[in-house]
């Protein structure tokens, strides 16, 4: 099973790719962020294989988020939207 975790701003389009990921029996989306802060919250508390991240979030972006990632040397893949 590939956990995922969706960040994107916008709320249509997390639903959108949650919706189209659900068709897939191997994939789990088990998370959803809107921000920074709320994905960092995330990621410390929910394990995935998988970040699926847009680049422009309000506050601190998604190259924030890629940044910290590199510096813990996270396992974690990135798909970057």
């Amino acid at each position: 099973m590939i956990r995922v975790i969706l960040c994107d701003d916008h709320a249509l389009i997390r639903r959108g790719i949650r919706d189209t990921l659900a068709d897939a029996p191997d994939i789990q989306v088990v998370g959803e962020s809107g921000d920074y802060a709320e994905l960092r919250g995330l990621l410390r508390n929910t394990a995935c294989d998988v970040l699926v991240l847009d680049i422009n979030l309000p506050g601190r972006s998604g190259l924030d988020a890629l940044h910290a990632l590199k510096d813990e040397g996270s396992p974690i893949k990135v798909l970057v939207v």
